[in-house]
């Protein structure tokens, strides 16, 4: 529930701890966020409890035709929501999350006033295995994708003071997934080497880009596999070889940044 005010307080107040014991620090920079639960619906199949559904029927004035005992009300919920409704859900969820950051960005401006707030935007490119075929690529549309499913409004995001959004790229996603999915072949490489999906992101000398450090656990016993039920092995964030530079070009081709993170 990530609008709950348990979990959004808790985490603004994690937040907070970090901008107070670093904040004033001369080589404080800023903070890099993963825009990711809890921060945000990490999916549109998600966010249709009863206390999320109450605060938009409040907020909104739009009441959802559910009964509130009903022992299917969240199925019921869902199709009302992403059905007749679903321009009205969308846009309520995605300003939960700009309300989240604009009030972040203000914490971290009032102790250090150059200080930067990354919001590192990370995990579409794994539901391609299951969404998309290599002939869709050019019709994916990152932004859309972001707001559907993530409340994720990049347009307004950009507009907050301080802000960068950053698009994590992951080179070794694709290999990932395959090893996850028994060898089943997937198209993330092909999304992440088109340039054209990262535009939206840009958002003139603010642009920034980051490469993620993908892990994977092996399903090989271990060598004491009554204790380690399997490996635990980090890949590296770079290809190998003559493809050593790709992951750095694509980046900077997709963004012109003047900043690329690399790693958590």
């Amino acid at each position: 529930k990530p609008i709950h005010p348990a979990v959004r307080n808790r985490f603004l107040e994690l937040v907070g701890e970090v901008i107070r014991r670093f904040g004033k620090h001369p080589a404080f920079k800023g903070i890099d966020l993963w825009l990711h639960t809890p921060c945000v619906f990490k999916s549109l199949n998600h966010g249709y409890g009863d206390y999320t559904v109450a605060r938009f029927e409040k907020e909104t004035g739009i009441t959802v035709p559910v009964a509130p005992d009903k022992a299917n009300r969240f199925s019921e919920r869902f199709k009302f929501l992403t059905g007749p409704k679903r321009k009205e859900w969308l846009a309520w969820r995605a300003e939960k999350t700009t309300e989240l950051v604009t009030k972040i960005a203000k914490m971290l401006r009032k102790t250090k006033k150059d200080a930067q707030l990354y919001l590192s935007i990370l995990g579409w490119w794994q539901n391609s295995p299951k969404d998309l075929e290599k002939d869709q690529i050019e019709d994916f549309n990152l932004e859309n994708y972001a707001y559907e499913n993530f409340s994720i409004d990049l347009q307004s995001l950009k507009k907050i003071p301080s802000v960068t959004v950053v698009p994590v790229s992951d080179g070794t996603l694709y290999r990932h997934i395959k090893h996850r999915n028994k060898g089943k072949e997937n198209i993330v490489f092909e999304l992440q080497s088109d340039i054209s999906k990262y535009r939206p992101f840009r958002n003139g000398k603010q642009s920034a880009t980051a490469i993620y450090l993908r892990y994977f656990e092996s399903f090989s016993n271990s060598l004491k596999p009554e204790i380690y039920a399997s490996y635990f092995q980090n890949s590296d964030p770079k290809a190998t070889g003559r493809d050593f530079l790709k992951d750095f070009a694509i980046a900077m081709a997709a963004q012109d940044p003047e900043q690329i993170l690399i790693g958590a």
